[in-house]
This record gives C-alpha cells, sequence and structure tokens, in this order.
C-alpha cells in the first residue's frame, strides 16, 4: 500500500516537472528526469551485521571457494601522521591468496605520496587486481576490503568523473572475462588475508627516520616491493 502511495506521489511530481509526461511511458520520464523508479528509491543501502558473526560468515563462504578456479585479494591502505615533522605518509598493501586457502601467490606493497586512505584502499585493490589477473587469467577473482564507503563505490554502476582511481579498478575488473567480485569484511577479526594486507599497508606508511619528503603527487614510492611465488 504505502509503495503505491509513493508511487501516485513520484507521478505527480513528474507531472508537474514535465507537463507533457501525459502522453509519455513512464520508463521515458523517468529517462527524461534522471530520476529512478520508486522501487529504487525505496531500496534500502546494504546492511551489515554484527563484525563477529560476519567474520564468521565470511570464514565459511572461504572454506567454500574452489583453489582450482579462484583467486581471493586481500587489500588495505593506511595513513600516518607524523606530527613533528608534520608529514603525513599513506601506504597499501596486497597480499592474494590460492582460493580460500591461506597458500599465498603474491604480495606487494607500497607509498602514495600526497593520497588520503581511501585513495590508498582503492590503489591497493587496484594493484592486487592487476598482480592477480597476471597469475590466474583464467580465474574468477574476488577482491576482499574492510572499507563498506570503498566497497559500496567500487560496487556502483555509475561512478562520477572525478573518481579517477574508482574508474581505473572498475575498466580493469571489466577486462577479466572470468568475473571480477568486490566483497566486504569486517577488519581486526583474526582474517589472515587481512591481517597481512593491513600489515603491509601500514609498514609501507611507516617513515625511515631521515627519508621524509613533502608529498607531492599521487604515485608510488621507490619503496614498492613485490613478491610472487609459483602455484
Amino acid at each position: 500500500m504505502w509503495l503505491q502511495q509513493k508511487k501516485s506521489v513520484l507521478r505527480a511530481a513528474l507531472h508537474a516537472v514535465l507537463p507533457v509526461s501525459k502522453t509519455h511511458h513512464r520508463h521515458i520520464l523517468h529517462f527524461e528526469l534522471q530520476v529512478p523508479p520508486t522501487k529504487v528509491l525505496s531500496a534500502k543501502p546494504p546492511q551489515r551485521g554484527n563484525k563477529d558473526q560476519e567474520a564468521k560468515l565470511f570464514q565459511k563462504w572461504l572454506g567454500k571457494v574452489d583453489v582450482r578456479y579462484n583467486l581471493v585479494i586481500y587489500s588495505d591502505g593506511s595513513q600516518i601522521r607524523y606530527h613533528d615533522q608534520g608529514v603525513t605518509c599513506t601506504g597499501w598493501g596486497y597480499t592474494i591468496r590460492k582460493g580460500g586457502t591461506t597458500h599465498e601467490i603474491s604480495q606487494g606493497k607500497g607509498r602514495l605520496r600526497q593520497a588520503d586512505v581511501v585513495g590508498a584502499e582503492v590503489y591497493g585493490a587496484l594493484m592486487g587486481l592487476s598482480a592477480a589477473r597476471a597469475v590466474g587469467r583464467h580465474k574468477r577473482l574476488f577482491v576482499c576490503l574492510d572499507s563498506t564507503s570503498v566497497v559500496d563505490k567500487l560496487n556502483e554502476t555509475r561512478l562520477e568523473a572525478s573518481s579517477n582511481i574508482f574508474r581505473c579498478f572498475k575498466e580493469l575488473a571489466a577486462t577479466h572475462e572470468p568475473g571480477v567480485t568486490v566483497k566486504w569484511i569486517p577488519g581486526h577479526k583474526d582474517i589472515k588475508g587481512n591481517k597481512v594486507a593491513n600489515r603491509l599497508a601500514k609498514d609501507s606508511a611507516k617513515m625511515m627516520l631521515g627519508t621524509a619528503n613533502p608529498p607531492t603527487s599521487m604515485r608510488d614510492d621507490s619503496s614498492t616491493s613485490k613478491r610472487r611465488k609459483n602455484f
């Protein structure tokens, strides 16, 4: 009943904005005015439950991921502020696992200049995805992050033009024929892959004494390192 009432209100609003609406199909109206249908407007955003419960569900899912056809990528970003030197360092890291196992295939980490922690989160996912495509070109890829905002944005169908780093990820993911799925995982819940990615990102954000330079651009620092294992 309430959905039907919403439809009536929305239809009246469309008529008020576009007088010729009486001669147009409702789908054309929504397209012309860029107004989503009532069902979309009424949809609730993705809900995440208790982190302990979500961790158990993730581990259960992980146990079903076939090692023959899938790779799981864990990525993370971290930022450390050095108040005494007035410098902020941002790092990223990823680890690629064979299916749902702890068998690591590859890992990478690096430091970004002039980037926020969200940028580092996405960059880590992008680098992990790129590396996973190289070693598992015929496998389905699962990219797992503990940032709800980043996961939600990576799963959006449309992105703003300014979201370049997000766009790069989505364009690269679209070229991987077996498919790429982005999943949210609860952080700090003893999920091994997540712990490794977090440590790599934090290690990258840590700054060696005497090597600090003011951030100049969002690019990899020379501290970037990658390691690949045979599988």
